[in-house]
């Protein structure tokens, strides 16, 4: 995420390029409450630290969903079906180098 001072309100415009998103999306965050926002001067704002803890939040769902996936894949076996004619795959083999 870029250098934002905590101070500064955003516009939805730049809000939603930092969480590299749609502004639509974006504006469905905002009437949810996922993400706050305040109105001035008719125009609705964004406060940095809401969007750097949308963000976090996000990344712990997304790193949670990854791990999930992964505990699947090695309880199926999927781990072990070759890939196109290549050696099987196993939970080992997929981990990079310590």
């Amino acid at each position: 995420m870029a250098v934002v001072p905590q101070n500064t309100e955003l516009t939805v415009q730049r809000a939603a390029e930092l969480l590299n998103v749609f502004r639509p999306w974006l504006d469905g965050l905002l009437e949810a409450g996922e993400i706050e926002s305040q109105r001035a001067n008719g125009r609705r704002r964004v406060l940095p630290g809401s969007v750097r803890e949308y963000q976090g939040a996000d990344d712990a769902r997304r790193r949670a969903a990854a791990e999930e996936l992964t505990r699947w894949d090695e309880e199926m076996g999927l781990l072990r079906v070759p890939l196109l004619g290549g050696p099987p795959l196993t939970p080992q083999s997929r981990r990079p180098p310590a």
